[in-house]
């Protein structure tokens, strides 16, 4: 069948003429049936792959503006994500910040808190013990007034006690909260601790925690004695502290020296009023520095270490007086002399 049909168009020629217009000549020309046929399959292959590609760029423009849709939504997405990040950096900075700051508050609170402690510590202790470690006696002046006594009255050594005595935000917020519920809480002991000290300070300055003398020679404990004068059994009413003649004496705590006189037994004397009971008496001195209705201060200098009245060598002798009675002078002496 195929050759009946190359053999009846195989010869078949066509004939086409051209004419352009009147004043040019006719173009003839003969194509055979295949080269028609041929152009023919070329110019359908053409026109359907023509449209195949228009249907194609169609699909891909579509599939395109899906794409750029998507992608416009993501980066939408992103952008937003991005400032929200950006949002809980800052949030987090900013209670970093924060945070850092509280620390560092509460740290200083807590270090005036371990300071504050301390000075409690300090004043309520017994510190420089071996400050009194007084083992014996040594050479020096004895002296003072002797008082007459019967045993019933002696004097008992007694001190009144009250006298002396980070993953995520919420992470950081979470530590903040902490921090800050921590400084509500210590700041009231703060308080707290600054009054007792400014109390317990207050207390010490009236309060006779000192040596009155530069050097610690005990010449003569207080209590029952022989009288370095008559060889007698009798009482001493404070304790006597030998040195040279000029030493310096000082206000055992502060108050107002309600006396500064002299007479045969005491030689110079300075009697010093601290207040809440308690008198101190400084004897046989061989200058005084202050006058009657002075106020003197804890440390401070108050007459010359001497060797005058009732007295056999220079010495201090010193007696702490608590509400009108005589009592030990060293349960309250609890440091060496400082300046004030």
């Amino acid at each position: 069948m195929v050759r009946k049909f190359v053999k009846k168009f195989g010869r078949t020629r066509f004939t086409f003429v051209v004419i352009p217009d009147a004043n040019r000549a006719v173009v003839r020309f003969r194509l055979s049936f295949f080269v028609l046929l041929a152009a023919g399959i070329i110019m359908l292959g053409i026109t359907v792959s023509a449209v195949v590609l228009a249907v194609l760029n169609a699909r891909n423009a579509d599939a395109v503006s899906v794409l750029q849709r998507q992608l416009a939504d993501a980066i939408d997405t992103y952008n937003q994500q991005l400032a929200e990040k950006n949002d809980q950096i800052a949030s987090l900075e900013s209670s970093l910040t924060d945070l850092a700051e509280f620390a560092r508050v509460l740290e200083e609170d807590m270090q005036n808190i371990r300071i504050l402690e301390s000075e409690i510590r300090q004043i309520t202790d017994a510190e420089g013990e071996g400050f009194l470690a007084v083992a014996s006696l040594v050479e020096g002046g004895q002296g003072g007034e002797e008082i007459p006594y019967a045993e019933t009255d002696l004097p008992v050594r007694e001190v009144q006690s009250s006298s002396l005595g980070v993953e995520s935000v919420s992470d950081i917020e979470n530590a903040y909260q902490y921090l800050e519920a921590e400084i509500e809480k210590w700041m009231p002991r703060l308080e707290q601790l600054k009054e007792a000290v400014l109390e317990r300070q207050a207390i010490l300055r009236v309060t006779p925690t000192i040596l009155p003398t530069s050097q610690l020679r005990v010449t003569s404990e207080f209590g029952m004695r022989r009288d370095p004068f008559t060889r007698r059994l009798t009482f001493h009413a404070g304790i006597d502290l030998g040195g040279k003649t000029g030493d310096p004496v000082y206000a055992a705590a502060d108050g107002k020296v309600i006396e500064s006189a002299k007479d045969r037994t005491h030689g110079n004397y300075i009697v010093i009023d601290h207040g809440r009971g308690i008198k101190t008496r400084y004897l046989h001195l061989s200058k005084r520095r202050v006058d009657a209705g002075e106020y003197v201060q804890k440390g401070q200098r108050i007459g010359d270490l001497g060797n005058t009245g009732r007295s056999t060598g220079p010495h201090l002798h010193y007696e702490v007086i608590v509400n009108g009675k005589n009592v030990d002078p060293w349960p309250y002496i609890k440091s060496a002399r400082k300046e004030p």
